[in-house]
C-alpha cells in the first residue's frame, strides 16, 4: 500500500493505493456519487488520465480542511502523486502533469 500526500491551500488529502478492482472513495464515500458536481469532475481528472490502469487499484482518500474546491484539489492531487508511484510509468506521469 502506498500512502501518498497532496495539499492545496488549507486542504489535505492523504490516497491509500491498493491492489483492486477500481474503486475510488474520498472519505469513505465513492467517488461517483459526491457533491458537488464540480469538486467530483475535479477529483475524477487524474483517473480519467490513467484510463485502464484504474481498474487495476483502489484508492482511499482521507481528505480535511479548506473548503469544498480546496478537498477536491488536494485529492485529485493526491491521487496523481499515487498513480505515478504505484505504476512507475513515464508516459502517465507526463500526462498527468501537463
Amino acid at each position: 500500500m502506498e500512502l501518498l500526500s497532496g495539499t492545496r491551500k488549507r486542504a489535505h488529502a492523504t490516497a491509500a493505493i491498493t491492489l483492486g478492482s477500481g474503486k475510488v472513495r474520498v472519505n469513505s464515500i465513492p467517488v461517483e456519487v459526491m457533491e458537488p458536481r464540480f469538486a467530483r469532475e475535479r477529483i475524477m481528472i487524474p483517473l480519467e488520465i490513467a484510463g485502464s490502469l484504474r481498474d487495476k487499484i483502489n484508492i482511499n482518500v482521507d481528505v480535511n480542511g479548506g473548503g469544498f474546491m480546496g478537498q477536491a484539489d488536494a485529492a485529485a492531487i493526491s491521487i496523481s502523486r499515487a498513480l505515478i508511484t504505484w505504476f512507475k510509468n513515464e508516459d502517465l506521469k507526463k500526462r498527468l502533469t501537463e
